[in-house]
């Protein structure tokens, strides 16, 4: 997954996310699963992004993730 994340007056901050990033959701890469009785959306994977977790995000800033492919 490519993210970019645009701020006032910034250039946008560039992240290469990897799917694999969400077999173990923290706090940043979420995974709601609604199949509890009585819920019928089907399960969902997002991005929580806050400036409280904004530093577990660097872990993927995008040129960080292209020199690990190197």
């Amino acid at each position: 997954m490519y993210l970019l994340i645009f701020r006032n007056d910034m250039m946008p901050d560039f992240f290469l996310i990897p799917a694999k990033t969400w077999a173990n959701p923290d706090a940043v890469f979420v995974d709601r699963d609604y199949s509890k009785p009585g819920q019928t959306s089907k399960p969902e994977y997002g991005i929580n992004i806050s400036v409280k977790n904004y530093s577990i995000l660097q872990a993927f800033n995008f040129e960080s993730s292209i020199q690990s492919f190197l």
